[in-house]
This record gives C-alpha cells, sequence and structure tokens, in this order.
C-alpha cells in the first residue's frame, strides 16, 4: 500500500494549526469602540444595523484580506508539507537486444533485394522498441567475434532508436559468447551491491545465426528469444579478406590475394 509522508514533525503540526485561530483572533481585536450613552436609539439605528453587520459571520464573509491572509498560510502549510507518495510501481519490462553486425549480415536475400540482413534487423529492433510500454527499458548491443553496448539500459525510445541507427556492417566473424556476457549483466549482476538492481529482462537476438556453439553459460534470469533474419536455406560463403600488390619484376601487373570462408 502507498503510503502519504511529510517533512514536519507532529509537534510542528501543532504549532501551525494554532495560526489560523491566532489570526482571526487578531482581526477581531482590531475593532474598538467606544462606550457613549444617548437619551434615544432612534437617531442611531444606522450605528445598530453596523453592529449587526459587525456580527461574526458579517465580517467573515466581508473580509477579503483575512481570506487572502488564512489562503497564503494554508499554502505555507503545504509547501510545508511536501506531500509524496511512497509505493511500490508497476513491473517494467526489460528488453535486450543483441545484433549481430557480422560479415554474413551483410548478404542480401531474395526476399529482401535492397536491404542488407543487417538493415532488416535494425528495422525489426526499431519496430519493437515502437510497440514497447512508455516505461519499459531496453538496452542494445551489437556484436560480431566481439561484443559493443550501443546503449546502455534506458526507457528513452528515442534514444534507443537513435543509438540503433549507428550500428555499421563489419567484415569479421561471428561469436556470441561476449554479447550474451553482457547482456547477462543487466539481469544477473554478480556484485552483491547490484544484486537489488538484477529484474528479469527478455533477451532479443537477431541474427542469422551463423553461430559457433556457445558454451558454459546459464541465462539465469534471461528469456531468450532468437529471431532469424535471412534465408536459413541459403549459403554462408564470403570473401573475408583481400588485399592486392604490384609485382616487383612487372610493376604493371597487380596481384589479388583473397580468402573465402563458409
Amino acid at each position: 500500500m502507498p503510503e502519504l509522508t511529510s517533512m514536519l514533525a507532529p509537534w510542528q503540526w501543532a504549532v501551525l494549526a494554532a495560526v489560523p485561530p491566532a489570526i482571526v483572533a487578531l482581526y477581531f481585536l482590531k475593532l474598538k469602540r467606544e462606550p457613549l450613552e444617548v437619551p434615544s436609539t432612534y437617531l442611531w439605528s444606522k450605528s445598530i444595523e453596523d453592529m449587526h453587520v459587525n456580527s461574526l459571520w458579517q465580517r467573515l464573509r466581508r473580509s477579503l484580506l483575512l481570506l487572502l491572509q488564512l489562503l497564503l498560510l494554508a499554502l505555507l502549510a503545504l509547501a510545508l508539507w511536501d506531500p509524496s507518495w511512497q509505493g511500490s510501481q508497476f513491473p517494467q519490462h526489460r528488453f535486450v537486444f543483441l545484433i549481430d553486425h557480422s560479415a554474413s549480415m551483410n548478404a542480401i536475400d531474395a526476399g529482401q533485394p535492397d536491404r542488407t540482413r543487417l538493415d532488416v534487423a535494425k528495422q525489426r529492433v526499431a519496430e519493437m522498441i515502437d510497440s514497447m510500454d512508455a516505461r519499459d527499458v531496453g538496452m542494445i548491443v551489437s556484436f560480431s567475434d566481439t561484443a559493443q553496448v550501443v546503449q546502455e539500459p534506458t526507457s528513452n525510445h528515442n534514444l534507443l532508436k537513435r543509438r540503433l541507427a549507428t550500428i555499421e556492417p563489419t567484415n569479421r566473424p561471428t561469436r556470441l559468447d561476449d554479447a550474451l556476457r553482457v547482456a547477462a549483466g543487466l539481469a544477473n549482476p554478480e556484485a552483491a551491491a547490484d544484486a537489488a538492481a538484477a529484474k528479469p529482462a527478455e533477451l532479443v537476438v537477431f541474427s542469422d545465426f551463423r553461430l559457433p556453439s556457445v558454451r558454459e553459460f546459464s541465462l539465469g534470469r534471461l528469456t531468450p528469444r532468437f529471431e532469424m533474419v535471412g534465408d536459413p536455406e541459403a549459403g554462408n560463403v564470403g570473401v573475408v579478406a583481400f588485399a592486392a600488390r604490384r609485382l616487383d619484376e612487372r610493376p604493371d601487373d597487380v596481384q589479388a590475394f583473397a580468402r573465402v570462408a563458409n
């Protein structure tokens, strides 16, 4: 249950509560009349009417200054109260997006002739970010043979999309180990000081899954979700290295060296 808290002690509230009656009392004490004996009240009917007007209710109703003073005091009390609600909020969802940008993600499949696999993966991540709730938190990690944190956990979805657009293709091989360990740090912190911040997270991996096996890794609080990008039946052959040099004995000729990997 939420608990309402304030910044004043009980005795301070007692002192503050005594101020409004004091203001009203001082207001009535300001009015002083001198006694005067007259032979008849016939000529003093106007004064008698003034006495009725100066009754408690009439005076309070007609005194704008007094009402303003009490209103100012009420605003001061509210400022000193500094009300705040302490309680638990609805749980938020956490997402960790792992995006493969290795060499094989530069391939163009028949179903997407104008976009690479990396382009398709980034578009699908952007769509997921758009569908997230306002309080959901996202984190982006790109990986090839090493992992890089593109964006730390944040609920700023526009920032997530801007950082997503900065992921560039590479010509490097693929390893998932480092990326998984980086993602696990959000949901399964090893340090005791971070244990309270550990929360379950959904791990969403975007790749063509031309990946070596991952050994000795525990997901812990991570819930994996694998998003295939590209044609799973397509070959995975690519040029992974290329160099060219001129021949010393024939300067007009160029010799090329290429390395192809499956």
